[in-house]
């Protein structure tokens, strides 16, 4: 087996290994099923406090899962997770944001994600990216927007 051999078939292991945690920010921002309010909430709490998040460890995943139903509701924060671990979802974002930077993790992951996976060239990757991390947070601030309103309009019916 020749150098190149080798270096490729590490390059396709090393692809495999990083494939489930580029996939949870592709189908919380790609995919219809996914929750764009989900990753943009993560990112908002890993952006506020990395280091009190230590990747591979089911508490700080527990913590952030937490942390994100606390932000938005648990049926947002477990959309699109019926046949997949919570913990395990939540330690992926962790992981990305330790890899990645705690500001750049969800546009960088998914970036990369559409070039390894997908073959995009890195331009249009990241254009996609970019639109698609735009309109998350557009969702997320409808979503936050329509929260408020829903508590307002209770405060006023109970006063």
């Amino acid at each position: 087996m020749s150098t190149n051999e080798t270096d490729t078939t590490k390059v396709a292991v090393v692809h495999e290994l990083v494939r489930p945690m580029l996939f949870a920010v592709m189908f919380d921002l790609l995919d219809w099923k996914g929750s764009p309010e989900r990753v943009v909430s993560a990112w908002q709490t890993l952006g506020e406090s990395l280091d009190d998040y230590e990747p591979g460890e089911r508490e700080f995943a527990d913590n952030l899962g937490s942390a994100v139903w606390s932000d938005l509701d648990h049926a947002t924060a477990v959309h699109g997770l019926e046949d997949r671990s919570e913990i395990e979802w939540y330690d992926h974002y962790i992981r990305l944001a330790h890899a990645y930077g705690a500001d750049e993790w969800p546009l960088a992951s998914l970036v990369d994600y559409l070039q390894i996976f997908e073959g995009i060239e890195r331009e249009k990757a990241e254009a996609m990216a970019r639109s698609s991390w735009e309109s998350a947070r557009l969702r997320y601030a409808t979503f936050k927007s329509s929260q408020f309103a829903k508590a307002a309009c209770t405060t006023e019916t109970n006063i």
